[in-house]
């Protein structure tokens, strides 16, 4: 309940809401003082009735206090004004009426309330000090009540209207200092937030910067699992390249699977959203370009989730020229594996091919040796020649 009074009666925004609370605090603390002071001296003057009415503000200045305490800046100070307000009223009814010196009080109570509480409570007080003033000036002239004649003045006159000026302009120092501390604090958060909109957009500059001339091409896709499809929401112009496409083309097709051709390890789209929910997913694929040229791209998926949209945000690099490039390497290895094959065969056969010529000769070199040990020299003559 306590807060719901607080809000009816809070500003949109209560700079400096624990200093003004303290400051309410203060001003209670002296108003209990000031009033214990003027109902002793109204009661040295005899004036029994402002007396009771100065006791009875007890405890509404006891409440703002506590209020205070608790926080309830607004509350406290629309529970201070309307007991002010209403102690004032009493005391010119039992006094001199619209003359009386306790009048002063009105233009001090709206002036305070105007720096702490919303238009709808500043509107509420000024409509209580008008029926007031105007109970003060129809209840005399109408004959409710009698206002005392003029008098030259008294101690509790004199020290009822120095409580009301030295009040009025404590609070209203306390308060405006409070106002220009809100005021040098707006000042240094809106020059902090000046300064983080600026590094913000410079921040932005650098990512755009980064994403518009990145080697890599890098898509943004919302995916929408209900509806099992999913729709490009940005690339840059890498990814239109690769893609063989304009940017503004694939932002107007949305859906770019009809032309994409996978040659990875993706099996179906339900495995690649639950896979994908395990974290960052790679694979390939290929574009069916209007040109007809192939390609291979290699992609790292990576999901985020904003609010309850599902975004995947996707690196391509184009692997081509390093496929093409891995199935040359193949082709000559395989190209050099076959001659490899021929040569061991041609070394096979040439080897062969040698091999009995050299068993004749080696036979035929046994057969001198034996003729020349044994001394056959005519022998060994007709071997050679």
């Amino acid at each position: 309940m306590a807060s719901q009074i607080e809000a009816y009666l809070s500003p949109a925004v209560l700079a400096n809401k624990n200093s003004i609370a303290r400051t309410i605090q203060t001003i209670s603390v002296i108003l209990l003082i000031a009033s214990v002071l003027a109902g002793v001296v109204t009661a040295f003057d005899r004036n029994w009735d402002a007396a009771r009415a100065l006791a009875i503000l007890i405890l509404p200045l006891i409440a703002t206090l506590w209020l205070s305490r608790q926080g309830q800046a607004s509350t406290a100070v629309f529970l201070l004004a309307v007991s002010l307000l209403m102690l004032s009223t009493i005391l010119a009814t039992l006094g001199q009426g619209i003359h009386d010196v306790t009048n002063f009080v009105y233009p001090g109570i709206l002036l305070v309330s105007s720096l702490v509480l919303n238009k709808r409570a500043f509107f509420m007080l000024t409509a209580l000090a008008l029926i007031a003033i105007g109970w003060l000036v129809l209840g005399a002239m109408f004959g409710l009540f009698a206002p005392r004649p003029h008098a030259v003045g008294a101690l509790s006159d004199l020290l009822i209207v120095s409580v009301i000026l030295i009040t009025t302009a404590f609070c209203v120092y306390l308060l405006s200092d409070n106002l220009q501390q809100s005021l040098r604090q707006a000042n240094e958060q809106m020059l902090e937030r000046q300064q983080a909109e600026r590094a913000l957009r410079e921040s932005q500059t650098r990512l755009q910067l980064i994403f518009d001339h990145a080697f890599d091409g890098i898509s943004v896709y919302e995916e929408n699992v209900e509806r099992g499809d999913r729709r490009l929401v940005d690339c840059n112009a890498r990814y239109a390249e690769i893609a063989g496409r304009s940017k503004e083309a694939l932002l107007a097709m949305g859906n770019t699977l009809p032309i994409q051709k996978d040659i990875g390890n993706l099996l179906n789209r339900a495995e690649f959203l639950e896979r994908l929910n395990q974290g960052v997913y790679m694979g390939r694929f290929s574009w069916l370009r209007p040109d007809g040229r192939d390609n291979v791209i290699e992609y790292a998926a990576v999901p985020r989730h904003l609010d309850d949209r599902l975004l995947v945000i996707g690196v391509d690099h184009d692997i081509t020229a390093r496929v093409q490039a891995a199935q040359e390497r193949e082709a000559m290895i395989k190209a050099l594996e076959a001659k490899n094959s021929e040569l061991e065969r041609f070394t096979y056969t040439v080897s062969h091919d040698l091999k009995s010529p050299l068993i004749t000769i080696a036979g035929f070199v046994g057969f001198l040796e034996q003729d020349a040990l044994a001394g056959n020299v005519e022998r060994v003559r007709e071997d050679v020649i």
